[in-house]
This record gives structure tokens, sequence and C-alpha cells, in this order.
């Protein structure tokens, strides 16, 4: 797509602009007869650059192959890129690296750069490539320039399930024999896959491990790996020359007790902002020594506990150990004597852009190819693949800067793996199409997810799977669990009827095999499954000896029990009023208008005269959790008022539960605001033994957890600490008459289930409310000649998360 992107005519101002800068022919070439050389720069900016059409949302492979020709003193690297300068249409400019490489040196000879880029830009007038970076007196060669369209892959999920099959399963023969006089139709043999092979991590810490024994068993079910990250160097615990280690070894000895191996993260980072001030201020041969001390106390406090160490970090992005020391190879001698001081070991390097980004990618190509050459023990490269956020990840780009890395020939382990997406299911498609194209790419080893509870992520909720205090697993970590123990596992169940010899597909690691007579557990047995098919046998002695196998709680069903304090505050009484007469309790259901669509807009609904409103209610009509919820106000007579909550995308409709009994007398109370207190209540009690016959709660933030009765009073709950609650309590007493609440069970999951509650033959619906304790409410509902209360889900709920719950007061005369 460039012209002339060899530099052959005579005249490279032919095809090309020198910006900044001065352009000659040369001879010193990579392929072809020419070059061009680049001298004379006023600035950084300054070089070769070349008009280029682009298309929209479409992918890129762009090359260039330059050479340093001279050096700046005190300054050993240089940083060569390809920048797009796009001028707006508006006369503006706007620049994107697309490709960089930090490590380019005098001697060095020819160096490729190159990488993978997706061009978004939508506001564009011209677009220029240009081969910039070093300082502006360093001159330098390019040639070879190319610019290749790459076709979006849109079968990259069939192709990557197809390389997971390939890749990461294997056959498995089972040979069962039966005791004889015993019928195969009476036995059954389960085959579950209980532990994965393939590494799939996260990072954690010491505060983590032993402050929150939650996280723990979550982590200990969704994690084989674990990268311990309490080694900084900046972060020491004294003393100096041999810090205190002993919560870091804490942590590794409790994630050796569950089986987890462990990643150590990082013993030194190459740049000064990561290096302790002390250290800054040695000379040369003072921090020679430092580094030589540092790896022996780090190796004397973790040999034979760790199967990785991060070694030197972000290599690509800084060189201070190098500039300091005055040694362009001082990394090398690093890796070299931890490798000596500890060969158990794997050493990694480790860096960021090389995958979720591309713009280091043929740099990381580079450098690694420079230490397996130099034989100083490394083993594997460390790709963190931080994906940019609010955006995709891309299956085709994620392949291709996948394949060059591979191209290096040493394994490939995703160290720091997260995406950002505000919506959680949005999060979980973007993890699912991160984790399926790493997990399916034949050079990557293993995965860790740089956290996963976003108390604790660097990245915050946005990139978490779990969240909040009480360790709500959200759709992004459903997802992930989703892969790991279903699609990506293996649980078989073989009816012997079908023959005493079968075969089984299944993912590396550990099985457990159970042999069930009359689906009683009976026998069990134990294998690996590797790298290569495997043959299982398995001979039954005995059917009649039933087993206990052990079975504990799944983290996954953990709730955790909130305290709720209670308020009383600004309790008070707006409002009575007496009912007309009747010789029995008769009640009807009012609804009001629809509402309009915006924050706050409310719906309204009274009672026909006669009548005294005893119950105040609400819904959404799409279900969403969109409602601040209900009032109760006196106008001309008691009104029901339900609230549109922020961004909603459908209206509300009010509901009135209306009674007419003679003497039936309902005072109408209120309570609030609720303080910012986690899971405060706000209790409106009604005064002279009356009953609570209706409930409502309203806050401006559309936050609450709902409102219940009691007998006497009504309850209602902030959402964790968010506080501005208000609490309506409709109090009522008449000639014997005698109330019940009722409550239903939790509704489903989903968004729009919901769970309904029934008064007994002989009462009658005085009041219906929604509560949960989990939020995400859209309302609750009477419906229909059965006088049903029905409370509606107005989210999906995350793992653990309590369901809507419907509460009806129910009320009779017992005369």
């Amino acid at each position: 797509m460039f012209k002339d992107p060899g530099f052959e005519s005579p005249d490279p101002h032919s095809s090309w602009v020198a910006r900044g800068c001065h352009m000659t022919s040369s001879t010193d070439r990579v392929e072809g007869k020419h070059s061009v050389e680049v001298s004379s720069r006023t600035a950084t900016w300054a070089g070769p650059g070349q008009v280029v059409t682009l298309q929209l949302n479409t992918r890129y492979f762009v090359q260039a192959r330059v050479k340093q020709l001279n050096e700046v003193t005190g300054k050993m690297f240089q940083k060569f890129a390809i920048l797009m300068d796009i001028q707006h249409h508006n006369g503006s400019h706007s620049y994107v690296d697309v490709v960089d490489n930090n490590a380019i040196y005098i001697n060095k000879g020819w160096t490729t750069i190159s990488g993978y880029f997706i061009f978004q830009k939508t506001d564009h007038k011209t677009i220029e490539l240009r081969v910039y970076g070093p300082d502006k007196t360093i001159n330098y060669l390019v040639d070879d320039m190319s610019l290749t369209e790459i076709p979006e892959d849109n079968n990259w999920k069939s192709e990557a399930d197809k390389r997971i099959d390939q890749l990461r399963k294997n056959n498995i023969h089972f040979n069962i024999q039966t005791p004889s006089g015993v019928s195969n139709a009476d036995l059954d043999i389960q085959v579950d896959l209980v532990k994965h092979s393939f590494p799939f991590g996260s990072q954690t810490r010491y505060h983590e491990m032993f402050t929150y024994p939650h996280y723990d068993d979550l982590f200990f079910y969704m994690f084989n790996w674990a990268t311990e990250n309490d080694y900084y160097w900046f972060q020491n615990h004294p003393p100096r020359h041999d810090p205190d280690y002993s919560n870091a070894t804490k942590t590794l000895d409790l994630l050796h007790q569950h089986g987890i191996s462990v990643r150590g993260h990082n013993i030194f980072w190459g740049n000064s902002r990561h290096t302790p001030t002390w250290v800054q201020a040695l000379s040369p041969d003072q921090v020679k020594q430092a580094v030589d001390e540092r790896i022996q106390y780090i190796v004397k406090d973790t040999k034979g506990k760790l199967k990785h160490w991060d070694v030197n970090n972000e290599l690509l992005h800084g060189h201070w150990f190098e500039e300091q020391t005055g040694d362009k190879f001082f990394s090398h001698k690093i890796f070299a004597k931890l490798h000596q001081a500890d060969p158990s070991v794997k050493l990694f390097l480790n860096d960021f852009n090389v995958v979720a980004r591309g713009t280091s990618t043929s740099a990381y190509v580079d450098q690694a190819r420079e230490f397996k050459s130099a034989n100083v023990g490394v083993y594997g490269l460390g790709v963190q693949s931080h994906f940019t956020p609010y955006k995709a990840p891309d299956p085709t780009l994620i392949k291709r800067r996948l394949d060059m890395l591979a191209t290096t020939g040493l394994p490939l382990w995703v160290t720091e793996l997260d995406v950002v997406a505000s919506d959680d299911n949005t999060r979980a498609n973007w993890y699912d199409t991160a984790l399926r194209m790493l997990f399916s790419h034949p050079g990557v080893e293993g995965i860790i997810l740089w956290g996963f509870w976003d108390v604790h992520h660097w990245r915050g909720p946005d990139a978490a799977l779990v969240n909040g205090p009480q360790f709500h697993i959200n759709a992004a970590g459903k997802r992930y669990i989703d892969l790991l123990y279903k699609e990506w596992s293996t649980h078989v169940t073989h009816k012997m009827s079908s023959g005493t010899q079968f075969n089984v597909r299944g993912f590396h690691g550990d099985y457990r095999v159970i042999v069930k007579y009359h689906g009683n557990p009976v026998m069990q047995q134990t294998f690996t499954l590797g790298k290569q098919s495997k043959q299982v046998n398995i001979q039954i002695t005995n059917v009649n000896n039933i087993i206990n196998i052990p079975t504990a709680p799944s983290p996954l069903d953990y709730h955790h029990s909130v305290p709720h304090p209670v308020t009383h505050i600004n309790e008070r009484t707006i409002g009575h009023m007496a009912s007309g007469s009747s010789n029995r309790l008769t009640c009807i259901t009012r609804y009001s208008g629809f509402s309009e669509v915006a924050d706050d807009k409310m719906a309204e609904v009274g009672c026909p005269s006669g009548y005294v409103l005893t119950g105040c209610s609400g819904k959404v009509k799409d279900s969403r959790d969109q409602t601040d919820g209900e009032k109760i106000s006196l106008n001309t007579g008691p009104t029901c008022s339900a609230y549109e909550g922020g961004s909603p995308t459908a209206p509300i409709q009010a509901v009135a539960r209306c009674c007419m009994l003679t003497g039936l007398v309902c005072d109408y109370r209120t309570s609030g605001p609720s303080q910012d207190l986690l899971g405060q209540r706000i209790e409106t009690r009604c005064q002279n033994n009356m009953y609570a016959t209706g409930c409502a709660a309203h806050t401006f933030f559309r936050l609450s957890d709902g409102t219940f009765p009691s007998a006497h009073s009504c309850i209602a709950q902030n959402f964790e600490n968010k506080g501005g609650l208000q609490s309506s309590a409709v109090c009522c007493s008449g000639p014997h008459l005698t109330c019940q609440v009722k409550i239903s069970q939790p509704s489903g999951d989903k968004l729009g289930d919901t769970t309904s509650v029934s008064c007994d033959q002989g009462w009658q619906l005085v009041g219906c409310s929604a509560y949960s304790e989990d939020a995400k409410l859209s309302g609750a509902y009477i419906r229909g000649n059965a006088d049903q209360c029905q409370a509606v889900n107005g989210a999906e709920r995350l793992y653990g998360e309590m369901g809507a719950t419907a509460y009806v007061t129910c009320c009779r005369t017992d005369s």
C-alpha cells in the first residue's frame, strides 16, 4: 500500500515526505539496491512519511526496517516507532504510535519494527505513517516499508474451538470388568474432571488472603495457579539488606496447602519509578552489589516455593539498570545470576502492549531472541494482556500477535489479563473472547488474571468478576466459571448397559471415576489425563459396599450476613382517614395510568369515595429496576404515588389497595430519610397496636432494598450504604379486625422473574410490597381476581444474591 516501499527511486522525495529532516538515498540496505538515510532532523518527530488511505474498522500490518547510525553520549538506547499522524477536518492533528521499539542501540544493525493495528478514527482528512522517535541528533536508515490490509477472521470462534479440542483434550479409553452375577444394567460409570492441568490463575497478595476468608474460598475454587506480588523491591519491609518476606511466605504456604502453584512478581523493574530511591542514589558498582544482594535474599526466601519469576519487569519500556551500570546487557547478567542461584525456577520476561495492543510485539520478539541466544536461563515470555478499557478485544489481532510472539520458540504465559466494560454482560462477552483466543493458542501455556474482586482490583469494578463485600459473582464471573466448569470441562456418565468399553474425549487434568450400583456409589478411582491418550482399566469387585463421597458447600452459595441497624428518624403521623359503612371487610385494587418516561416522573392513584387506602405499591412496565419507589401523601385524600428512577426505559404504574369496613380507621405515618449506613433499616411504627396494612419506600437515588411489614410496623432498608430512604406506613384498626403477614419464596435470578403470595381463604389482601437483601427490584403488583401479591426481579442477579420477595398483609374480622 506504500509507493516505493523499498526506497529504490533515486529520489526518495518522489513518494516520501521528509518531515523536519533531510532524506538521501543509501546503498546500505536490507533488500533491493537502496534504502533511505535520514539526517539533519529538527525534532524527535522528524522522519520520512507517506500519506496513505485507511478504511474505518479495518486491520493492518505495518513494517519498517531501521538501522541506527550514531549515538548520543550518555544515552544507551533509542526509541524507533511508526507514527500515525491524523489530520482532522478542522485542521488539528492527533498522533498515535502504531509500532514502537525502545531498545534500539548503535551496532545493533538492521532491526525490524512491525505490528498489527486496527484503524478506528472516524474524523480524519489525511493519514500519514511516519518512521520517527530517536533523539533529533540521531541519523538512521529506513528500508523495506510495507503496509498490508488484514482480513477479519469471522470464523474465529469455531476455529478457536477446534484448536482447543486439538490442543487441550485427549482420548480416554475405558475398559470395565464387572463381577459375575451383577447386571450391567444396574451399573453407571461417572467420569469427572476435578482439576484442570492447564493453569488458570489470578494475582493475589497477603492482605487479601489473610483478611477475607471467603476471598480464599473463591480463589481456591476459581484458580489453580496464582501470582504472588508482595515482592516489589520498592515496597520491601525492613531491614533493607534482608527484607522481611514472612507475610509473602505465609501466602505461599497457604496457596501450596490448596494445591495452587505460584509465580513470583517481581524481583526488579526496568524503570526508576519502581526502583527504591536508596538504590537510585548508588554508584554503578554499588548498584551491581545491591542487585547481587537482592538475588541472594530473594532466593533464600523463595527457593523451591515458586514455579516462575518475572525477573526484570517491563524491560521493553525501561532500561534503568543498563543505563546506570553502563552495561547494555546487564539484564542478561541478572537472569544468569538468578538462574545459577535457583535453577529450579523458570525465568520470564514480562511486558505490555504485546497482545492486547500490538505496538511493542515486534520489539518483544527482538528482545526475546536476544535473551534466548545469550543462553542466560530465560524460559518464557510473559504477555500482560491489559486490554484497552471499554474496547472489545479483537480476536483476529490477538491471534496474529500471539503467532508473532510464538516465532521465538519460547513458551507464552498470559500474566496479567483484564478487560474493562461497565456493563457486566458486555464484560462477560469480552472476557470470553480473550480467554477463548488465549486458551486456543498452541504457544500459550497458562493464563493469569490480574485480579478478580472489585474491592482490590487495580482497574476497579468494571474489570471484576466478583463484586462487593458479599462477593457476588457477576455476569463476567459466571461466564468465567461456566467456561472452566462446563464448556471446558469433562463430565460424563456411561450406562453399563451400553457396553463394558467406551471412549471419552476429555480435557487434560485430574479425574475421578465413581462406579454406581443402583444409583449408589460403590467404588471410586482417580487418574490423570496428559497430552497423550489414556487407557483406564476399572475392575469392579464389590457392589454391596456403599462408599461415602465427601462433598463440600460450594463457595458460590455464599451469602454474607450484613447487620441491619434500625432507626426511627423523624417518625410522625401525616394524616388519618375513616372508612365508609360496610358490614364486612371489602377490598378493591385501583391502578393508575402509566407515567412519562423520565427521571422522577410519577404515576398516582387514590381510592373511590367510602374506601380508605390500605396499601400502596408500584411496578415498572418493562420489569427493570428503574424505580425510586412509592410514597403515600395526603391531598384531598390519601394518594399512592410511584416514581421513575434514573435513566428509565419504560413508564411506571402505581397500585392502590382500597378497603371498606364500618369502623375501619387508618393513620398514615412516615419516617426518614435514612442515613448513609450499610444496611440501615428505617422503621415506621404504628401506634395504639394498629396493624401495618401497607408499606412504601422512596429514595431519590433509585437504590434501595425495598420495604416489608411486620404486624405493627413497616421497615424500609438501605441498599448497602446508600441513605436518603423515606419509609411510609398505613396503620389501620377496626372492630374485631385481625391481620397477618405472609411471605413468598424468593424469585429467580433473571430479569423479570416473579414470585407471588396470596391470602388464605377468608382473608382479604390489604397491602402488597417487595423486598430483597440485594435490591434490584422492579416493584410489587396486585394481580387478578385471586388478589395475588407479586414481586418482580428487576435485573440479572449475581451468584449468591437474594431474589425479590413478596410480602402480603391479610386481614379479616373475627365476629
